[in-house]
């Protein structure tokens, strides 16, 4: 199949990725993500993705002059003669479905919170980001969750795990048991076919191949059934990752998927540089930053552990090992993604389909529930100014703070923000902008775009791509934090810098506006 040779050429590790490759139109072939191992262009480990033959990398973060733009990256060419052997006749084709509608996406995933409500930890989580009780609470059955994948780890959580399926007594057959479904149940008692999870990201078909017979007992009547050989179906959820399940709205309010914002980054090791005798390996405790070096040699053939410690952020560590016989190592510690979406892209029955935009309202409108009169009319009104940023989460908290904590009497500054998941996605920002006849646009994008050269190239892009299709566009700026959420959390204050001249349309030099010059938008106290 090749995916062997392509793990020995970056190795580190590769997730397979939602998104085919188009050179094999005819099946379903997919590109992989970096994850651990390095990107050939951005040196990154994670985000970027390489095709099954190794000869194209979609780099996220890097660009340059012809490289075609392709899902939020840029494609870039590898050396065709190291071209990896794949054989596509062997791929089988998936059995995924398309979206469901976003009504019925909105209610299954208003029963996922159900079944996994916020935890006490996840809650002062949040508030720790500088929300309020009433503000977690805005969105009502369609606010934050928590998910955990089985009962041990819900229990560790200080939460409930919802029992996708049991086991129960057949009831043609009370010495025999069967697999049944709680989202059946679940759905037949809100009144919705047993199948409308179909469509649905997050949800797919989880199959059970008994090979034997089972004979269980009930703890508490201490009855005997038998589970009958054979294969059990049943609908499940997945949040991909233990964590807090933050909800992705549209323009009607209704969530139409989550990301899962982890309870523990993953750190691994990149980079390892040795001089002793033997191999080196460090390995990071799962779900800490605490690490140990572990030395393979002649004297220890299966590892001996001869440093440990703990990191606190990507800085390289040097540590001197032996005085008498020279050993030292150095590596530098790789965080991994804080927040991975609840996805069922690649499951038996799962569901396919491009990642949204998060839509965060005004208080006052994101309270409102879905097809409400007074939010239809919100959607339609003219001339609205919107604020651009990045993250789904960071969006919830900025509209939160923002129409709490200033004062907004000024038409020109907008209440509601949109949020891409990742600053190279901007072109979904478009259609979203038209919808909601969006006037003017407030770009409050991360603070690093000042170092960041990739994120300021997509900048750039976008705020061209706004001001060509006749939008009145602001950047903004603050100072001491780097995301806007923190900015107005922290009540900072916030300048307006315009970007193009009205009158003339084209680009306006850094220097001809002093920051004391701005519109600026203060705090209320």
């Amino acid at each position: 199949m090749g995916l062997k040779e392509l793990n020995e050429r970056f190795p580190g590790g590769l997730h397979k990725s939602s998104f085919r490759d188009t050179d094999y139109p005819d099946k379903q072939v997919y590109w992989y993500t970096f994850a651990g191992a390095q990107c050939p262009v951005c040196g990154h480990r994670d985000w970027c993705c390489v095709n099954i033959t190794g000869t194209k990398v979609i780099c996220m973060r890097e660009s340059k002059e012809g490289a075609p733009a392709v899902a939020g990256g840029h494609l870039f060419e590898l050396d065709g003669k190291s071209k990896i052997k794949f054989d596509p006749t062997q791929v089988e084709d998936d059995d995924t479905v398309k979206y469901t509608d976003t009504e019925t996406m909105d209610i299954l995933n208003r029963l996922v919170l159900l079944a996994n409500p916020l935890t006490k930890n996840h809650r002062e989580a949040l508030k720790k980001r500088g929300l309020t009780d009433q503000e977690i609470d805005l969105h009502g059955s369609r606010g934050f969750g928590s998910y955990y994948e089985t009962p041990s780890e819900a229990k560790a959580a200080g939460a409930k795990a919802f029992e996708q399926a049991k086991i129960v007594a057949d009831q043609n057959d009370e010495k025999r048991a069967t697999v049944i479904s709680r989202w059946a149940q679940v759905l037949s008692n809100v009144g919705l076919p047993t199948n409308a999870w179909e469509g649905v990201p997050g949800f797919y078909l989880e199959t059970i191949n008994q090979k034997a017979d089972a004979h269980l007992q009930n703890k508490e009547t201490k009855q005997t059934f038998t589970l009958k050989a054979g294969q059990y179906e049943f609908p499940k959820f997945t949040g991909s990752v233990d964590g807090m399940l933050v909800p992705y709205y549209d323009t009607n309010n209704e969530v139409i998927g989550f990301q899962t914002r982890v309870d523990h980054v993953m750190v691994t090791a990149k980079d390892i540089q040795y001089t002793g005798l033997g191999t080196a390996q460090v390995f990071f405790k799962a779900g800490t930053k605490h690490y140990e070096v572990n030395i393979k040699d002649k004297a220890n053939p299966y590892g001996k552990v001869v440093a440990q410690g703990d990191v606190k952020d990507e800085s390289q560590v040097h540590l001197k090992l032996s005085d008498d016989l020279n050993q030292e190592i150095t590596f530098t510690p790789h965080f991994g993604g804080k927040y991975f979406w609840a996805s069922s892209a690649k499951k038996h029955h799962g569901a396919k389909g491009k990642t949204p935009i998060q839509v965060a309202y005004q208080p006052a409108i994101a309270q409102l529930k879905p097809n409400d009169p007074k939010l239809q009319s919100y959607r339609q009104r003219a001339h609205k100014t919107v604020w651009l940023t990045e993250g789904g989460l960071k969006a919830l908290v900025a509209a939160a703070k923002l129409n709490h904590d200033y004062q907004l009497d000024d038409p020109e500054f907008g209440h509601d923000f949109l949020a891409v998941a990742g600053v190279s996605s901007f072109r979904k920002f478009y259609p979203v902008l038209e919808e909601l006849n969006v006037e003017n646009v407030i770009v409050a994008f991360d603070m690093d775009f000042q170092k960041n050269q990739q994120v300021k190239n997509n900048l750039k892009e976008l705020m061209n791509g706004l001001h060509q299709r006749g939008y009145h566009v602001q950047l903004a700026l603050w100072q001491h934090v780097k995301g806007i959420d923190d900015a107005l959390v922290n009540h900072e204050e916030i300048k307006l810098r315009d970007l193009f001249d009205a009158k003339e349309g084209q680009a306006l030099a850094k220097g001809e506006l002093k920051p004391s010059d701005l519109p600026t938008l203060k705090p209320k106290n």
